[in-house]
């Protein structure tokens, strides 16, 4: 939301009757249809810029999307700020062919060793930790599924 009006809005219940943006084909969609009662219009846009720019216009009062967007948006510009907490938990993955022979067990064995490194906590300190006054929470475990 705009960092002017960030008091205003601290989760998805601070949204009723307020004009959202959010990308096209994403799962803000759906996250505003689950979790906003009410809200007033929601714009789709199609990519981030737009909707930075929808909300720093004023014509959209919040913009919802995943967080490591939305934190993105943030760090770059003080004009935006990120209030309250995930409402939705939609978990990131990586795509491989299953024609692929090996490719999975590659791709694990490379974000464990991340983990193990201690590389993958410095990452997240860097960027997302740069923004949030949080400790880095425990790492996904490569190659499981959430529940």
């Amino acid at each position: 939301m705009r960092t002017e009006d960030a008091e205003s809005i601290s989760g998805p219940e601070d949204l009723t009757g307020k004009n959202l943006v959010t990308q096209a084909n994403s799962t803000g969609i759906q996250a505003i249809e689950e979790f906003v009662t009410d809200p007033g219009d929601v714009q789709t846009l199609p990519d981030n810029e737009s909707c930075v720019a929808a909300l720093k216009q004023g014509r959209a009062d919040a913009y919802v999307l995943d967080q490591g967007v939305l934190l993105g948006n943030s760090a770059a510009d003080p004009e935006v700020t990120v209030v309250g907490e995930p409402f939705v938990d939609d978990p990131y993955g990586v795509g491989l062919s299953k024609d692929a022979e090996g490719a999975v067990d590659f791709v694990n064995a490379f974000l464990q060793e991340i983990i193990d490194s201690g590389a993958w906590e410095q990452l997240w300190t860097a960027t997302i930790g740069e923004v949030m006054d949080t400790e880095a929470p425990e790492p996904p475990v490569p190659g499981e599924l959430p529940a």
